[in-house]
């Protein structure tokens, strides 16, 4: 490693880089599958958002890790879900998290289907209450077992070969030899579970596998072993276009844009125009289908006075905090708005503690207390930094403000601000002016929400279960022209 890499490691990995480093470690292929580009998480976390751990812990860890996915198998056939209790489907899909958000993506569609002609492959959960009774689960964990000798055999082949491709890479961009390590690591892992995703689509049989982020480091492996053998693969966009390096390239065989702009998007990213098709949002709907004061008096707020509301999204940790204290400060001192943060899903009060005992005039709601519909029948006026919860206000016809008040470019809310017209507040001072004009200007607010109209229409062509049924037809139609022969589930 160099001085200069010695003096600015960690740092942000730039996306070229990244694409560099995928296509090193896409050859050679692993069971037919080119591992690198199942590592997503950690280009598009770890190395572009500058958040992996880098210390000598997280290394011996690593090593370990090596070690432990070499000589012991993640996949032994669990009980409950042997390669003889995996039943044969015509549709297999991902269902990643048991969230609302999630849900509202994958159970649709089950629906739609037919639950009687789904496998869904996901988390470990006992949270299965809406799954209906017909269709399979399987958890990642309990994939069919797998040839460990075989996996580690075809794995240890190649494992020169990935290293010296990495290594020219490496050293061309100047970063250090544990970048590899951390790669390396992650695809002896992830040689396991391809090999269990084969064995999974040889026993379900699928004409079709869909998924909701054919990117995620489970999905990808799935995605990418029913390609290889021939089996059509199909991406639901499970979020907003933060940065394209998380969503190209494109692994699907074809994704289901949410509209023109998202499709416009991967087109700019390069993504041929032939593997995109606009469907809608199956999770969108237009109305806000719960109720204000309700939804006020749940937490202890006053039905009679506005409200702010912040949602956070999972940048670094120091943005984090940068945000939501700037957040505080443009409504500390003032009595007219009741100011609340409701927080990312994978955040907890305990991170803000210390701004939570400084601000108590603020509400921190943890997520699971307001629903999507809850918080946004509450809010007046909608405040984020780049979270797609800002998208869905637009949808719903809550105003927008765009606090950019960290060193980080925008990328989701500078589209908001140039695309839906949305103001952007750069301060605590801004953000406190731009809010109350909002409320008390309405010929402002008309303004606002007629720009927003204008994006919502290329944002989303259909929504709910016309944008469901929309789906349901291209799988439909993609596994009858791969099967050659009418629909595979009747």
């Amino acid at each position: 490693m160099s001085d200069v890499t010695a003096l600015s490691w960690p740092r942000a990995v730039a996306p070229e880089v990244l694409a560099q480093i995928e296509f090193a470690l896409g050859e050679p292929t692993f069971a037919g599958v080119p591992l690198g580009s199942t590592l997503g998480p950690i280009y598009h976390v770890e190395l572009r958002a500058d958040q992996g751990q880098w210390g000598w812990r997280a290394r011996a860890r690593r090593h370990a890790q090596m070690w432990r996915f070499r000589w012991r198998s993640q996949y032994s056939g669990a009980k409950g879900t042997s390669t003889r209790m995996v039943k044969s489907a015509p549709y297999l899909l991902t269902w990643q998290k048991q969230t609302p958000r999630y849900d509202e993506l994958v159970l649709p569609l089950v629906e739609k289907l037919g639950p009687a002609n789904c496998v869904v492959v996901g988390r470990a959960t006992t949270d299965l209450a809406h799954l209906p009774a017909a269709a399979m689960f399987v958890p990642w964990t309990q994939l069919p077992s797998i040839d460990l000798s075989a996996c580690r055999r075809e794995f240890d082949q190649k494992l020169p070969e990935w290293r010296r491709r990495l290594k020219t890479v490496l050293a061309a961009n100047d970063l250090p030899a544990m970048v590899g390590e951390r790669l390396l690591s992650a695809m002896a892992s992830q040689a396991q579970k391809v090999a269990a995703c084969h064995r999974l689509l040889d026993h379900v049989r699928p004409s079709a596998v869909i998924v909701e982020y054919d990117r995620n480091e489970s999905s990808s492996c799935l995605v990418l072993a029913a390609k290889s053998s021939g089996i059509p693969t199909m991406t639901m966009v499970h979020g907003v276009f933060n940065s394209p390096q998380g969503y190209v390239p494109l692994l699907a065989d074809v994704a289901f844009c949410w509209g023109a702009r998202m499709r416009q998007l991967f087109l700019e990213a390069g993504t041929p125009p032939e593997r995109l098709v606009v469907t809608g949002c199956q999770r969108l709907t237009r109305g806000v289908a719960a109720n204000r004061t309700e939804a006020l008096i749940k937490l202890g707020l006053s039905p009679d006075a506005p409200v702010a509301l912040l949602a956070t999204n999972p940048i670094k940790e120091a943005e984090r905090l940068q945000v939501a204290e700037a957040f505080c400060a443009a409504f500390a001192r003032q009595d007219r708005f009741q100011a609340c943060i409701r927080l990312h899903p994978s955040e907890s009060p305990a991170f803000y503690a210390s701004l939570i005992a400084k601000n108590p005039g603020i509400v921190v709601i943890e997520n699971h207390r307001w629903t999507l519909d809850e918080a946004l029948a509450a809010a007046d006026v909608v405040v984020v930094q780049d979270s797609g919860f800002g998208n869905d206000a637009l949808v719903k016809t809550k105003p927008v403000v765009i606090f950019d008040v960290t060193a980080t470019p925008l990328h989701n809310g500078a589209e908001l601000i140039d695309q839906a017209g949305c103001p952007r507040a750069g301060s605590p001072a801004d953000l406190a002016v731009i809010t109350a004009r909002i409320v008390d200007d309405r010929g402002f607010a008309r303004k606002l929400q007629a720009k927003a109209e204008t994006y919502v229409e290329s944002f989303c062509a259909a929504f709910g279960d016309a944008a469901a049924q929309n789906v349901v037809d291209q799988i439909r139609a993609r596994a009858v022209a791969a099967d050659g022969r009418r629909d595979p589930a009747n």
